[in-house]
């Protein structure tokens, strides 16, 4: 596991905006892909990418006594957070940790289902993707991410493993582990 203290961009005293020039570009595209589209023209992902580096800057010491995940990954979840309540905020629905909490799974989810148009095979894939949203639950956050990155945001192995600051062979196993769970639900890998 990569620890946040030996990143030289991530500690307390230099601060996050190293950290946040460093990885400014996944964010705005981990954002960009994101955000509803009925907010875009209301909403840019700069935005967004402020008040998470605010949330990241009172956060930055609690994560650093204990970093459970690299930095990136850290980012992308409290990117999530702010992007949820600004869609809670914008939309004025009703609070459903359930459905906040898995609000983004659908992107990982559709990536790993394929789409037809018979009734038959649209009830087939709504159970299908029931499945693979239960199995998501039960990845740890690291392998949840690697699939994320590279099936939603395009990342290959090499780029994810450079962004996460993993070595390669580590992310190849973490990547066909995770999927190896979903085999017995989309078939082989």
């Amino acid at each position: 596991m990569t620890n946040a203290r030996e990143i030289p961009f991530v500690n307390e005293s230099t601060g996050l905006g190293q950290l946040f020039e460093h990885e400014r570009a996944h964010l705005r595209r981990f954002l960009e892909r994101r955000i509803n589209r009925k907010l875009v023209s209301r909403l840019d992902a700069s935005d967004v990418i402020q008040e998470v580096f605010f949330r990241a800057q009172s956060a930055l010491p609690n994560y650093l006594s204990n970093p459970a995940v690299p930095p990136l990954i850290w980012l992308r979840h409290l990117s999530v957070q702010v992007l949820c309540e600004v869609h809670r905020k914008q939309f004025r629905g009703i609070r459903s940790p359930y459905r906040e909490e898995n609000q983004f799974d659908k992107f990982l989810v559709a990536s790993l289902t394929h789409s037809s148009t018979s009734l038959a095979s649209k009830l087939e894939k709504a159970d299908l993707q029931s499945k693979i949203v239960a199995k998501l639950s039960e990845l740890n956050q690291i392998d949840r991410e690697v699939l994320e990155m590279r099936h939603v945001d395009g990342y290959s192995l090499a780029e994810i493993a450079k962004l996460l600051d993993i070595q390669l062979e580590t992310i190849k196993k973490r990547y066909y582990r995770a999927l190896r769970r979903f085999k017995d639900l989309i078939g082989p890998t």
